[in-house]
């Protein structure tokens, strides 16, 4: 689905887009990208909008990274069912900007994020990120930034696992160290369904609060 404001623009005209379903996958910039929603039968309608979001699980090298769309409850359902651990990320994109729908504990566990990043807006009429959500991730270990509070925020990730994170409102590097190692990244087009649980945590590797604070700003 395309908002017509967008096909109204003279420059949708050089655009092919294409329509992306679960088990597709493509690479951009080094990185390869795994569809895991839509599955290939949605139907998407007015009342399921949200669930008919694209959900990509992005890897290079040893990091990935889950972008989550607005996908809510039913859909981290499903993936939990088919991925298990396989959806593990070093870096979750909070789903449906942090609201109560989605980020649910069975998610948040097979995911096993060290960072996640919420997407909203000041003073948000809905009222994201739902205060719950962050409670929950926090409660796990997770380290959360939002844009509401950071503003544009950026991350690098390095060769040795550890990754940086640097936030337009502190206007500095701050560095996560190596946490844990993942388990392999699925493979295209062989996305096998998996009922492993996410490993506990190492504890020993989350932080409460940004560490290894650096003047290097960004390039």
């Amino acid at each position: 689905w395309i908002p017509k404001w967008i096909q109204q623009d003279p420059a949708f005209a050089t655009i092919h887009p294409r329509t992306l379903v679960e088990g597709d996958a493509f690479t951009w910039e080094g990185w390869s990208f795994h569809v895991l929603n839509p599955p290939p039968q949605f139907e998407q309608t007015k009342r399921n909008l949200n669930n008919g979001s694209i959900a990509l699980l992005a890897r290079k090298g040893a990091h990935r990274i889950l972008l989550t769309g607005d996908i809510e409850a039913s859909t981290e359902q499903r993936l939990v069912r088919s991925y298990g651990a396989g959806l593990q990320a070093d870096v979750l994109k909070l789903a449906h900007h942090g609201s109560h729908t989605s980020t649910t504990p069975a998610f948040l566990q097979a995911v096993h994020p060290r960072l996640a990043v919420c997407s909203a807006g000041r003073r948000n009429r809905y009222g994201v990120p739902h205060p719950g959500v962050i409670k929950r991730l926090q409660s796990a270990g997770v380290f959360v930034l939002c844009t509401i509070r950071e503003g544009q925020i950026r991350i690098r990730f390095h060769s040795d696992g550890s990754l940086s994170f640097w936030t337009y409102r502190s206007s500095q590097w701050y560095r996560l160290p190596v946490h844990r190692s993942l388990s392999a990244p699925p493979e295209r087009d062989t996305l096998p369904p998996s009922n492993n649980t996410a490993p506990e945590p190492d504890r020993s590797g989350s932080l409460p609060r940004p560490v290894q604070p650096s003047p290097e700003r960004p390039p």
